[in-house]
């Protein structure tokens, strides 16, 4: 599991909190999104594993993928609640 620990997106910074593997081409992850030392949110995401032109690598939800593979919360214990629900039958969008 080799997901990325942070990344920028949208204008803000991204910091990997929790990740778990659900199978061998995902993995559920919670990020904390936050800006100049500000908390904004936390994403619970569906992290997979895509064959690109440039290789294979772990991609991070687009923006269209949020409500199926991506959720938004600005509560850390909805987010952990949302990431404990997730099991391995997730969509595979």
């Amino acid at each position: 599991m080799n997901i990325k620990q942070e990344y920028k997106k949208n204008g803000y910074n991204f910091t990997l909190l929790k990740a778990e593997q659900l199978t061998d081409k995902r993995i559920k992850a919670i990020y904390h999104q936050h800006k100049e030392g500000e908390s904004y949110a936390y994403e619970v995401q569906i992290v997979r594993l895509l064959k690109r032109f440039t290789g294979i690598t772990w991609a991070n939800p687009a923006n269209e993928d949020f409500g199926t593979n991506g959720w938004t919360y600005v509560n850390k214990t909805l987010a952990e609640s949302k990431f404990n629900d997730i099991m391995a039958n997730v969509s595979t969008n």
